[in-house]
């Protein structure tokens, strides 16, 4: 497949800045900041991304937790209701052909 295929859409242009003599234009120092200033936003947006996985997990976790608690007492208290009342905890059932 060519790239000038209509599928593909218009094949971007490169633009490089080179003088008529051959050699490559040194970018500005405006363009050096702008650059260095991108660099620093895309770090800040990756650990503000960190920061809001860590506050969802504690969430999720303080959440969950309470539940995991109340449901283990209530299971030890129902094990332990059903072996002060003489009945078995556990109940093995085997069929046999």
């Amino acid at each position: 497949m060519r790239p000038e295929d209509p599928r593909f859409g218009p094949t971007p242009r490169l633009i490089l800045d080179m003088s008529p003599d051959g050699t490559f234009r040194e970018p500005s120092r405006l363009e050096k900041a702008l650059a260095r200033l991108r660099g620093m936003a895309m770090l800040a947006g990756l650990a503000a991304a960190g920061v809001l996985a860590v506050a969802l997990a504690l969430v999720f976790l303080s959440v969950m937790l309470p539940v995991a608690i109340g449901v283990a007492a209530f299971a030890a208290l129902t094990l332990y209701w059903r072996q002060r009342s003489g009945r078995p905890v556990f109940r093995v059932v085997t069929i046999r052909r």
